[in-house]
């Protein structure tokens, strides 16, 4: 089930943004600089203030992702382990970000860090599998790029109808 266009860049500059962020800040603290310097510091709370927005704004995109992509998605049967496996891993990554923000145990927190920097730097590896699957399963099946969309599958409808009512009608004709 194909995104609209603006959906899937939304969904895509979304994760590079959540990644960048992410990214940048896990190096720093990774090497230490967060600690030296009120510069560093600095540098790495708006890192986290801007991944934290962004996280706000992906979480929007998943809720409208279940309506428009993953329930249609689960109807069709197509791609459902590599989509229930992006449900999986987005679900990981805002329990372990919920984790983050209110475990105040020193230890667990660094686990959890942990675990959220691995999952988080996997899901675009995940997300570009998942998309050409779909994709290679589209041209498999010879399905038009905008096969979902509405307008189209009501026009589908109504010529399928039509066909339909042609040969009924071609057949009920009696024969002599």
């Amino acid at each position: 089930m194909r995104l609209d266009r603006w959906a899937r860049w939304s969904l895509y500059g979304l994760v590079a943004a959540l990644v960048l962020t992410g990214g940048i800040w896990w190096a720093l603290d990774w090497h230490g600089d967060l600690a030296l310097s009120s510069a560093w510091r600095q540098t790495g709370s708006y890192l986290l203030m801007a991944h934290g927005g962004t996280a706000m704004l992906a979480l929007l995109v998943l809720g409208m992702l279940i309506p428009l992509h993953v329930r249609p998605g689960w109807v069709s049967g197509k791609s459902r382990t590599s989509g229930v496996l992006m449900l999986a891993v987005n679900a990981a990554l805002v329990v372990t970000a919920f984790g983050l923000y209110y475990i105040g145990h020193e230890a667990l927190r660094r686990w959890t860090g942990t675990l959220h920097a691995v999952i988080g730097f996997g899901l675009p590896m995940l997300l570009a599998a998942h998309v050409l699957l779909g994709r290679r399963r589209r041209v498999e099946h010879h399905e038009p790029a905008l096969s979902h969309h509405p307008i189209l599958a009501h026009h589908r409808m109504h010529r399928r109808e039509g066909e339909r009512r042609r040969v009924v009608r071609s057949s009920s004709r009696p024969t002599h």
